[in-house]
């Protein structure tokens, strides 16, 4: 509990220094939280060191130290235009990878991620509330938009199962905060969050159904009739220009890019335009990054977002992190140091989900009794029994004492011998079952699958057991 405390403080400062315009015009405040973010993973793998249980390494782990990986190269061969910004931006997603190992070693524990999670959906709606009143920390709305697109999932998928009100009024607040905010990208993606969930989530009750399909049309027709008009008239904000000019930068260098962090300073020599303004973000990620570190080096994100769209089918709560991959083609979310620490660390949550089949507000699945006999008390994942499917209606077994063995007389050798004969199995109709001796499975009686729980990622690894669950022989 105090590593989930520390990882919680670790994500949650950064986001309220964002409104400190002097510390991030400066670069003080990034480099110094990624330092508190290096001594805070290396306190963490000291700890998995002492469980003997260290991380768990992949591809993954890979895609996102890509781009520290080819700031080091630039560094060394001399191909960044601006040496400081990339050293800055190499120690920033060296510590944003640190951070992204030590939170799948914390969020292992099924647990520790649910209670994440819970915190992760509070924080949403409070910051939601702090900026619909004007007090946000976030100074573009689009970066509040990114960070709500990953929190509304968590509450329409906790809203949808558990059909509480006050999921509900969380998944309106967030909605809401987003439509004032007045983000395009992010209210069409939060509505294209909302209509993927109603069809993921398709197998809970109309109602649920119905209040979620209301939140969608809500923020649709909001943004339509209240603020489009006014949204239209913003523009683009040149980025089509921006764009081009991007492409022209990209075409100069397309392995190893013009330096990791020195993109200010490698545009202007190939702007096609000239606005009067300083172009510091090309507001798309993935081409500011290919503009920055090369096509090579762009290969194993889109790799990780590839596979988030993938893994959020299976877990829904994850939906909102390719929604902010999709966001990056029209803003620059990642290059906020903030924003990717809290998109890396929900990656995390989803790998650690993905090892066993106890999700965290996952779908519940759909058992019958005597499909899986050996399954009771396994998991902590509940399926259902309906009684509106015809091979789930309700089962009757016979409890009766089976009667005496009968015994039959055989001669040998002049001795009588008798011998058990075993009695014929027989099926009892429902209607014939003694109802002191019936036991009735019941519509909506609750079982389990037969899902492994969360499991140490070896062998030998003191991983804290989960509780109200038996792990599998």
């Amino acid at each position: 509990m105090i590593f989930l405390g520390g990882l919680y403080l670790a994500l949650t400062v950064p986001v309220f220094l964002m409104a400190w315009r002097s510390a991030q015009s400066s670069g003080f405040a990034p480099v110094w939280v990624a330092a508190a973010w290096l001594l805070f993973a290396a306190a963490a793998a000291v700890r998995a060191w002492f469980r003997s249980c260290p991380a768990e390494l992949d591809w993954r782990t890979a895609s996102v130290f890509a781009l520290p990986a080819a700031g080091l190269i630039q560094l060394l061969v001399g191909a960044t235009e601006h040496r400081a910004a990339t050293l800055d931006e190499v120690l920033i997603w060296l510590a944003l990878g640190a951070l992204f190992v030590a939170a799948r070693s914390i969020l292992s524990d099924l647990n520790i991620r649910r209670l994440f999670l819970d915190a992760t959906l509070i924080l949403g709606v409070v910051l939601a509330l702090v900026s619909m009143a004007g007090w946000g920390p976030f100074p573009n709305r689009n970066h509040h938009g990114a960070f709500t697109e990953l929190i509304l999932p968590l509450a329409m998928v906790r809203a949808a199962q558990e059909r509480r009100p006050v999921f509900y009024f969380a998944a309106s607040i967030l909605a809401g905060a987003v439509v004032l905010g007045g983000s395009r990208a992010a209210i069409a993606l939060m509505a294209a969050e909302a209509l993927v969930l109603i069809w993921l989530l398709g197998e809970h009750s109309w109602r649920a159904r119905s209040l979620t399909l209301g939140i969608a049309l809500v923020v649709v027709t909001t943004a339509g009739l209240a603020l489009w008009p006014q949204m239209a008239q913003r523009g683009d904000g040149n980025r089509a220009a921006i764009y081009r000019s991007t492409v022209a930068l990209i075409a100069e260098r397309p392995l190893l890019g013009s330096g990791l962090g020195a993109y200010e300073t490698a545009y202007p020599a190939h702007a096609g335009f000239d606005n009067g303004l300083i172009v510091d973000h090309a507001h798309n990620d993935w081409l500011e990054w290919m503009a920055e570190a090369g096509v090579l080096a762009v290969v194993p994100l889109l790799l990780l977002a590839l596979w988030s769209i993938r893994e959020a089918w299976r877990q829904p709560w994850a939906l909102g992190v390719p929604a902010v991959f999709l966001h990056a083609l029209v803003d620059y979310p990642f290059h906020k140091p903030a924003l990717a620490a809290w998109i890396l660390v929900l990656i995390a949550a989803m790998i650690a989900g993905r090892r066993s089949l106890a999700w965290v507000h996952g779908l519940p699945a759909r058992a019958d009794v005597s499909a899986h006999p050996k399954s009771a008390g396994v998991s902590s994942v509940p399926a259902m029994v309906r009684q509106d499917d015809p091979m789930e209606m309700p089962t009757v077994l016979d409890v009766t004492p089976p009667p005496p063995p009968t015994f039959v007389p055989t001669q040998d050798a002049g001795l009588t011998l008798e011998r058990p004969q075993p009695s014929p199995a027989r099926a009892v109709p429902a209607a014939e079952s003694p109802a002191a001796h019936e036991v009735t499975v019941t519509a909506r009686a609750t079982v389990t699958v037969d899902a492994p729980i969360d499991r140490p990622a070896r062998r030998g690894c003191r991983h804290p057991t989960v509780r109200g669950a038996r792990r599998r022989s």
